[in-house]
């Protein structure tokens, strides 16, 4: 998940996690166990009514930390043929890709480095807060410098752009410019909008990303090299004559 700070990456995640326990499905699969489960509790306890001197609310920005691993989120689920799938999510801050789009080697973007690095699918947050307030000149700016450099990285891996927050409406100058950088650095990338205020949104959101990469593409024919006109002379413990 790439977007900068406060986009609602972790609100997103956690809203998948509290549809998960009430029984949903997530790309029609259903929750089985999660290795991060006092990571996932943490991040839930913000939201709901559990506690009478405290009412819910968003969960807290996600700490900008200097490992260069980012937190990662662990949901096991088994899907509708029982396959089994592990899904790493990884809830990184924003200010990691926001200074991996200005300069791509910086050392305050070694952790979003690695998450394109390994990520099988991308999901891309657009804050329509942000680009529908007063500052949506420098918004529009952000997502569209994360957008390009992303272009330099997907290759055909899934990506889906994500209007946040989109009880707020950008202009359509705005989301046409942003449109035009996502046509032009990702031209497969396809696009979901998510609020709040239905929670389905943000289960489809995910899904978007899951959906696509649930299957792993088949696996490329193996040649093997040939040594001295002896085919299998390159695998380990063959010997020649064996």
């Amino acid at each position: 998940m790439l977007g900068a700070h406060d986009a609602g990456k972790t609100t997103l995640l956690t809203g998948n996690y509290l549809d998960l326990l009430r029984g949903g499905r997530l790309a029609d699969a259903r929750f089985i166990e999660s290795r991060t489960l006092h990571a996932w509790e943490a991040l839930a306890a913000w939201v709901r009514f559990d506690d009478a001197a405290r009412r819910p609310s968003f969960p807290p920005h996600t700490p900008r930390g200097t490992s260069r691993v980012p937190g990662l989120l662990h949901l096991a689920l088994r899907g509708p043929r029982d396959e089994f799938r592990d899904v790493l999510l990884a809830d990184a801050p924003g200010e990691w890709f926001t200074s991996w789009a200005i300069q791509e080697d910086a050392a305050a973007a070694a952790g979003a480095r690695w998450v394109v690095e390994h990520a099988d699918a991308f999901l891309v947050l657009a804050d329509c807060s942000r680009l529908a307030g007063p500052g949506r000149g420098s918004a529009r700016k952000d997502i569209r410098t994360l957008i390009e450099r992303l272009g330099n990285h997907v290759g055909d891996r899934p990506t889906t752009l994500v209007w946040s927050k989109a009880d707020h409406t950008p202009n359509d100058a705005i989301r046409e410019q942003i449109r035009q950088a996502l046509r032009t650095s990702v031209p497969h990338a396809r696009e979901v909008e998510t609020s709040t205020t239905n929670r389905r949104t943000l289960v489809n959101a995910l899904e978007a990303a899951l959906r696509p990469a649930w299957i792993p593409p088949r696996a490329r024919a193996l040649t093997e090299p040939v040594l001295d006109h002896q085919p299998f002379a390159a695998f380990r413990g063959l010997h020649a004559g064996s």
